[in-house]
């Protein structure tokens, strides 16, 4: 926040800084005449062309497009988005904003960072690297109380190494077609897999794309003593990400938000920031 204060809170700070991180951009050529470079008329915020006179937004086709919050505002509500500020909290500090302007921002983000995940998904493991894979279900009543909870369940793994990159994905069932195919797109060929002995995994349909299976029985340990199998670090990711999702959720609507949002930060966990600004600079709304 310190650092940040000059961006924060002054208009024109926060507008050089956003060009600075390419989320405003000066047109390069009138997109009317094609002949002269767009010139920035002070104390205005739009590009005027000295040829035709064509006049542009300096928001246009930009992250703040449309938007009725100043540039720096922006800012702060990213910046409180990104620490997880609660909704009614962002409302106080913007001065009673809505509910409903702060949940469109806050889906503005949420659509920012998940087109930045997008381009960066890729199969993990690899030869010889272990991938821990389960499934866990969120959503659902503690000792059959409280109201109906829809629930969703997710399938992850998570490769053994340093980077410990990780996968988590929403499914309708757990049948052996489903986590067939989830392995085949998220799975590297050579890796080596441990899983539960959910009857859904095959190791006869894992020897087929080229992927080792091993097991480990829970009904009766959680490491198997004689080949150390076990699956332990993507079942504490899975209470990791439980205590970052609300209960609310925790459905098959809101569910693949939350896990594409929680997958980001850990990719980009070293520089948070840069990359929503780099994510929001990667996007135009008309």
């Amino acid at each position: 926040m310190y650092e940040l204060h000059s961006a924060l809170f002054d208009e024109l700070h926060a507008i050089e800084y956003l060009k600075i991180f390419g989320v405003l951009k000066r047109p390069s050529i009138c997109s009317n005449c094609d002949k002269k470079q767009m010139e920035l008329k002070q104390g205005l915020n739009i590009y005027r062309c000295k040829a035709c006179r064509v006049a542009v937004s300096m928001y246009r086709n930009t992250f703040l497009a449309n938007s009725k919050l100043k540039p720096s505002e922006v800012l702060l509500f990213g910046y409180h988005w990104l620490l997880r500020t609660p909704n009614s909290a962002i409302s106080t500090i913007f001065g009673g904003m809505s509910s409903e302007t702060v949940c469109n921002w806050s889906n503005h983000f949420n659509q920012a960072v998940a087109l930045d995940y997008q381009y960066n998904e890729e199969p993990i493991g690899g030869d010889g690297i272990v991938v821990e894979i389960d499934e866990s279900k969120f959503g659902k009543r503690m000792y059959h109380r409280g109201h109906k909870i829809e629930g969703v369940w997710v399938v992850g793994g998570v490769e053994r190494t340093d980077a410990r990159r990780m996968f988590a994905i929403c499914v309708k069932d757990r049948k052996q077609s489903t986590l067939s195919q989830i392995l085949r797109t998220y799975v590297h060929p050579g890796s080596i897999v441990h899983t539960d002995c959910w009857a859904g995994y095959s190791s006869e349909v894992m020897a087929d794309m080229g992927v080792a299976h091993a097991t480990v029985n829970h009904s009766q340990t959680f490491k198997d003593k004689d080949t150390g199998v076990h699956t332990n670090t993507i079942e504490g990711n899975w209470a990791g990400i439980k205590m970052k999702v609300h209960k609310r959720h925790r459905t098959a609507k809101f569910m693949p938000h939350e896990l594409c949002r929680i997958l980001w930060e850990r990719e980009h966990k070293d520089a948070l920031w840069q990359r929503l600004l780099y994510a929001i600079a990667q996007i135009e709304y008309g």
